[in-house]
């Protein structure tokens, strides 16, 4: 095994450990999402990539906040939530895993040690030192050995003491984050019925807007038959407004995180030049995101 895939392994280990944890706050993996759909967030990255040369476009007067965004962020398709996340992600917002104490090995009164034993504290030393402790931000650390053997209150004595040595609360403190979500009365529901809308659209972008939102189920009660030719009806015009106020919901949200300001369905302002959703390439992107997490996912069932 290289060291490669050695490193690959144990991130895949504290990916499974930790993932639950860093999603707890639903509105980062939607951020993710929703910038993987910015049409300002893609043409910041068609800019960086050089695939677009800047004298070949207009760009929106507030485009520098997206390019600074872009930096903080980096290209969010072909990469998972995860690697997005404690790559670039967690140091901008300041948040990780929460940093706790982990064991690497014990040792009973009397044993001798095993070649297996040193082998198996090596793996879990790397296993915190390469992986786990990336996963928590990269706090400062040390590793101890600590002898069970005597009163507990002079054991705990000596740490003490060890650890006063080492510890600095000032070198300890997180700086404030470039970026913060906002938590405000947006729910994670609305989010989720705008993407799923904004998919159907862009897998179908020909379709009537009813059709869209008959396919996404946005609001069942409304749906009709798609083959019937209907005059007047009322449930296939509200199923129209619903499914076009979704699509603006979507945009709004992706802008806005394009921005770094997220979630939020303010008005933006009026700019001719800020790009609208191109649903044909935004089919192209959803199948290529697709295709690649396949493989990936393929990649990592070979390992095992």
């Amino acid at each position: 095994m290289t060291k490669t895939d050695r490193l690959e392994r144990l991130i895949e280990i504290s990916r499974k450990r930790y993932e639950l944890q860093i999603k707890a706050d639903w509105r980062y993996p939607q951020f993710f999402d929703f910038l993987q759909v910015s049409p300002s967030y893609r043409l910041a990255h068609r800019l960086a990539t050089g695939t677009l040369k800047r004298n070949e476009v207009e760009l929106p007067s507030d485009f520098e906040v997206v390019e600074n965004t872009y930096k903080a962020f980096g290209a969010v398709w072909e990469i998972d939530f995860w690697k997005w996340w404690i790559d670039r992600a967690q140091y901008q917002f300041g948040i990780s895993v929460t940093p706790s104490v982990h064991k690497v090995t014990s040792v009973d009164v009397g044993d001798e040690i095993s070649d297996s034993a040193i082998s198996n504290a090596k793996t879990e030393l790397e296993q915190y030192l390469l992986a786990d402790r990336l996963a928590e931000g990269m706090p400062a650390s040390i590793v101890v050995g600590v002898p069970l053997h005597g009163e507990r209150k002079q054991i705990i004595k000596q740490f003490s003491k060890m650890l006063d040595n080492v510890y600095k609360a000032s070198t300890h403190q997180r700086s404030i984050a470039p970026y913060q979500v906002t938590r405000n009365k947006i729910r994670e529901k609305t989010l989720k019925d705008a993407l799923r809308v904004l998919r159907a659209k862009s897998a179908l972008p020909n379709k009537p807007l009813f059709v869209i939102g008959n396919r996404s189920k946005i609001a069942p009660a409304y749906e009709t038959d798609e083959n019937k030719r209907l005059r007047n009806d009322e449930r296939r015009r509200l199923m129209e407004i619903l499914t076009s106020r979704q699509l603006h919901r979507a945009y709004l949200l992706s802008e806005h995180a394009a921005r770094g300001s997220f979630p939020c369905l303010d008005s933006l302002p009026d700019d001719a030049a800020r790009p609208a959703f191109d649903y044909v390439v935004l089919k192209r992107q959803f199948k290529e995101y697709i295709a690649w997490i396949r493989k990936e996912l393929s990649k990592l069932k070979s390992k095992k």
